[in-house]
Parts: structure tokens; sequence; C-alpha cells
């Protein structure tokens, strides 16, 4: 790794801001502006698929910074998401478009009651469901919250409801996107962990081929998607200009490089470039994840408890992880 890594430093000249390959003697791609970029695919009428980095705030803020432009928000009518449960749809409408006046605890289920709560509990996602309530409530167009994670009720799920879940999310999700966003031809950006973000399927480092959200979107649908990974902790990439910026992939040298240099989590074997994975590919000006949690999340006793309850239910190495998260945020009443 090393070795690619060191190759792939030495393979690259920066100038004037262009990235070059000396062995092609001509110039790549330049450095560009992430919501420049966003922009000109909504329109040309594409999906934009921004991957999410779980425990950071970075995309979410971006996606944020994105929309509070007025002209970026009347080019958007969906933000559809992995945070929330699609059994709650109805609520979020109420909430976030048509502003009815609910306490944010009741709307909290709609991430909370999801598969992976716990990387729903940081503050940005609340920030997030807040702005865009808040926009809509000043502004003329709307532009809806929509929950992509097919309806369950962990108030009767059992572990083997769990895991079956688990093992059809990506179906569900392509279900609800195309019934949500594609068949009404509705412009959006869908906002899920990076990994289901890949544009064709991968082989992953246990060896099973994993086709993503994206993947299924493309092969069932045809959908026209521009997907935009972000840069994560232990990418081997190497920032050529100041972050954030966005550098498309297809013809630039990193795009060449095989998508198993980047990450640890693809097999050794897999031998798909990273061109033929996203479109673009997003440097963010930190890749450090701490967000922080929020408040209710912290401090809710109540949650706490149904925490510990959900620890029985998602198997002991998630059970176990949940439970140390308990303990190290126990709020002072329960201590």
């Amino acid at each position: 790794m090393i070795a690619k890594l060191r190759c792939y430093c030495y393979g690259l000249l920066l100038l004037g801001g262009v990235l070059v390959s000396p062995n092609s003697g001509a110039a790549t791609t330049k450095p560009q502006v992430v919501n420049d970029v966003i922009a000109q695919q909504l329109t040309a009428g594409k999906l934009v698929a921004l991957g999410d980095v779980h425990g950071s705030p970075s995309i979410v803020q971006q996606l944020m910074g994105f929309l509070a432009d007025p002209e970026h928000w009347q080019q958007v009518d969906d933000i559809a998401v992995e945070f929330g449960n699609s059994r709650y749809q109805a609520l979020a409408d109420s909430y976030i478009v048509d502003g009815a006046a609910l306490e944010l605890s009741q709307v909290r289920p709609i991430w909370r009651d999801t598969l992976y709560f716990m990387a729903w509990q940081y503050d940005v996602y609340e920030q997030l469901v807040l702005q865009l309530r808040h926009w809509n409530q000043t502004r003329t167009h709307k532009v809806r919250l929509v929950l992509a994670e097919p309806a369950l009720d962990w108030s009767s799920l059992t572990a083997e409801g769990w895991q079956q879940q688990v093992a059809a999310r990506e179906q569900g999700y392509q279900q609800i996107i195309t019934q949500q966003v594609l068949q009404p031809k509705r412009r959006g950006i869908l906002l899920f962990g990076t990994f289901h973000m890949m544009k064709q399927p991968i082989i992953m480092q246990d060896g099973t081929s994993f086709s993503s959200l994206v993947t299924l979107l493309r092969q069932q649908q045809a959908a026209e998607i521009y997907t935009i990974w972000p840069r994560m902790a232990g990418d081997n990439v190497i920032a050529q200009a100041d972050a954030p910026y966005l550098l498309p992939l297809a013809n630039s040298v990193l795009g060449q490089q095989p998508f198993s240099d980047i990450t640890r989590r693809v097999s050794a074997a897999e031998s798909t470039l990273l061109r033929d994975v996203a479109d673009g590919y997003l440097f963010l000006a930190s890749t450090e994840r701490k967000a922080p949690y929020s408040q209710a999340a912290l401090s809710e006793l109540a949650w706490h408890q149904e925490l510990l309850r959900r620890a029985a239910v998602v198997g002991q190495r998630s059970g176990q992880q949940i439970e140390r998260w308990v303990s190290q945020h126990a709020p002072a009443a329960a201590q």
C-alpha cells in the first residue's frame, strides 16, 4: 500500500492549480467549487448522491451551505436521507414542509426509530431538520425530507426482524427513492453513508459482492446520478489545493487509481477504478469525526433506557457498543 501511494504522489504535479500527469503531457482536471458542481448536475437533470461521513459534521454542513443560497434551493425538490424511518413520512411533511406546531421531541422518532439509530445522535442532523423547516416557512418553494428507510416499528422489532431489515435495506432504499423521487420526476439530493453511493458492485474486504443504493438505482431505474465521494480519515489521497473543493474524477489522475488503493474496506483484489465508483472526490477541510451529540441524546434518561433495551436486539457486537456509549454518556440524574 505504501509503495502504491508513493507512486501516486510522485505521479502528480501541481502546475498553476491544474493536476497533470507527467506521462500524458496534458492537463486533466482542475479543483472546482463544490456547490457549483452540485448546481450544475441538478441543472443537467441528475440526482446528486452526496456521501455522508457518520460522526463528522462536514457533509451535512456542506449541504446546508448549498441550500442556504435561494437560487440553489429552487433547484431541489427532495432531500432523500438514510437517517429517516419512512413510517414517519407524514410527520416529516407536516413538521418540515407545513410547519406544524410540534415540539422537537415529537419529531425525533424520525431518526431515532431507525436501524442504525446510533449514527444519527449528532446535533448536525437535528439542525438540518430545523433549518429545512425554517426555510420552508420563509420561502415559496418547498423542499421535502424523504425518509428512505423502509418502515419499521421498534416496539415490536425482534433480533431476527432487525437482521432481515439490515439485509434488505439497499433494495428498500431503492424502492422508496424510486416511488418518491424518480417516478414523480422530482429533483433530488441523496444523503447517505458514502458506501451506499458506489456506482457499481464492489468486492468488499470480506470477499462478498456489494451492490449499493446507487448501483441499484442505476441498474434498475437507469437513473442519472452524480456521485460525490468525500475524503475520509485513512483515505490514501493527498490534497492538491486548499479544501474544501471537488475534483471531478473522469479525466483526473486520481480517478485512474484503483479503488482498493483509496480505502481498506474493499478487497485488495478489487480492480475497479475510483472514477468507476464515483464522479467527484470531495476534499474536506477536516476528516475528523468529532461532531457534537445533540443535547437530547446526552441528557434524556428515557432514551438511554431505550438504547439499552435495543442493545439486546441488535446483536452482541453492536449491543456492547451501545452499552459502552450509554455508560460514557449516562445522564447525571442516573449516576
